[in-house]
């Protein structure tokens, strides 16, 4: 189904409230705008009230006296996601000067649709970056700390330390196994939910 968006003029309400497909060889998809959004191509219907591609939505075009559409394909990086749909009075009014403007428009907001989306996908490839940078630093300060620590103890707790100040974690903790017993016991950490009252009531339990 195409979503309505936004729109402007008097047949807004109607527009609004109707159902359009992309899907062929059903009523709803028959129409001029199902038609543009496949073929990715304009498609123009001069006798609106007349064409048996407005079947679908005949009585409530005829209510609105809508006597000509026609529908523009929005194209992102080649692929259709959406429709510029044009309704008017007259029929026939929609002559090559119109058309030639309004595949103009077309062509302008499916340009800007193809910059907004490769500016998206650059802060997507900066984003990336940037958290695989903070991954490399926390593997160095980890690599850095088992090579420093003298005891189990020491790694463990110069591990946490890594793990939080080179990165962006809110806490890091090592829990080891309990001999016969089904716990998990906190033997360090690092980080401000670390050093919580419950966190604090852990340690000294597990101690």
């Amino acid at each position: 189904m195409l979503r309505f968006a936004t729109g402007f003029g008097e047949d807004i309400v109607r527009l609004r409230s109707i159902d359009i497909s992309i899907v062929a060889d059903t009523p709803e998809g028959s129409g001029v705008c199902g038609q543009a959004f496949r073929d990715q191509k304009l498609t123009v219907s001069n006798d609106f009230l007349n064409d048996t591609r407005s079947l679908a939505w005949r009585k409530g075009a005829c209510d609105a006296q809508v006597g000509a559409a026609a529908a523009l394909p929005l194209i992102c990086n080649g692929r259709s996601v959406g429709v510029l749909l044009v309704t008017r009075r007259e029929a026939g009014s929609l002559n090559g000067q119109m058309v030639s403007l309004l595949e103009r428009m077309s062509a302008n907001i499916s340009y800007a649709l193809d910059n907004f989306d490769r500016e998206a996908a650059r802060k997507s490839s900066e984003r990336a970056l940037r958290r695989l940078n903070r991954m490399f630093g926390r593997i160095s300060a980890t690599n850095d700390a088992s090579l420093r620590a003298k005891t189990a103890q020491e790694l463990y707790q110069l591990v946490c330390d890594a793990a939080v100040h080179s990165g962006e974690s809110i806490a890091t903790v090592v829990l080891l196994a309990e001999p016969d017993s089904i716990w998990l016991k906190p033997v360090a950490g690092t980080g401000e939910i670390v050093r919580t009252d419950h966190a604090d009531a852990l340690f000294d339990r597990s101690g």
